[in-house]
């Protein structure tokens, strides 16, 4: 599926309201840290709150 300029639009939105920062460096470089034991935590649990974040971001916005 290509991903139209509304799309992209909304996941930004989505993605700034739940606080995630999908194109930050940080957000890779976290679960790249958590997958070799660099930072405490569960990679599951790390994706279960970015997961929740997000659901609820999606509510907030009515997207």
């Amino acid at each position: 599926m290509t991903q139209t300029q509304d799309r992209a639009t909304v996941v930004s939105e989505i993605d700034k309201s739940a606080r995630i920062g999908l194109s930050s460096p940080d957000y890779r470089r976290k679960l790249v840290d958590i997958a070799r034991g660099a930072t405490p935590g569960d990679q599951a649990d790390h994706l279960a709150d970015r997961n929740r974040r997000w659901a609820g971001s999606q509510r907030r916005l009515g997207r």
